[in-house]
């Protein structure tokens, strides 16, 4: 209902440039993925006519948020995080949900997005432990460490949705920052 989203491509190409590997290497990476569906759908309610720079992050890469810290001088924006948390119940690898599985996830995806808000990504990372409860975000969160320590974000959105059919479920937040100074 809001348009197209339309992507800062002086943005992106400058990240590409100061980037060691290719950024566009797996274009159809967005096809399958739902994680920006939800709040790129509020983002673009609210900021209609802001370009944005999408990025998934299903690896470790120390470079990104150096980079992304670099461009963010010259193209400022706000820092949204939409991240999958939490994964847990047979489909996982875990016996069926149980209320004690459920509020364990909920503890340490609740405890991780605190820890993220108040700029503390390293403590963020700690709260996982050895991440029994696959939490999906680690990479992104390890990536961006230098440019989210030290920025007080705010916890948008958490749940921890079943999937009925298969006794499982997956927990899922939004982050936002404040605009980047230079």
């Amino acid at each position: 209902p809001f348009g197209p989203a339309e992507p800062d491509l002086p943005a992106l190409q400058a990240l590409d440039a100061l980037l060691p590997f290719e950024l566009f290497n797996t274009p159809l990476a967005f096809r399958e993925e739902h994680s920006l569906e939800l709040p790129l759908f509020f983002l673009k309610g609210r900021f209609g006519k802001s370009r944005l720079l999408p990025l998934l992050v299903g690896r470790r890469s120390p470079e990104l948020g150096e980079a992304l810290r670099m461009v963010q001088r010259d193209y400022p924006g706000l820092l949204v995080l939409a991240v999958d948390l939490s994964h847990v119940g047979p489909r996982f690898g875990d016996g069926p949900l149980t209320r004690s599985l459920a509020a364990e996830a909920r503890r340490r995806d609740l405890g991780f997005l605190e820890r993220l808000a108040q700029g503390e990504p390293e403590a963020a990372l700690a709260v996982l432990g050895g991440n029994p409860t696959r939490v999906d975000a680690v990479e992104v969160v390890a990536s961006l460490s230098p440019l989210l320590t030290g920025r007080r974000g705010q916890v948008l959105a958490y749940r921890l949705d079943l999937e009925a059919p298969t006794l499982s479920a997956v927990g899922a937040g939004t982050l936002v920052f404040p605009t980047l100074p230079g």
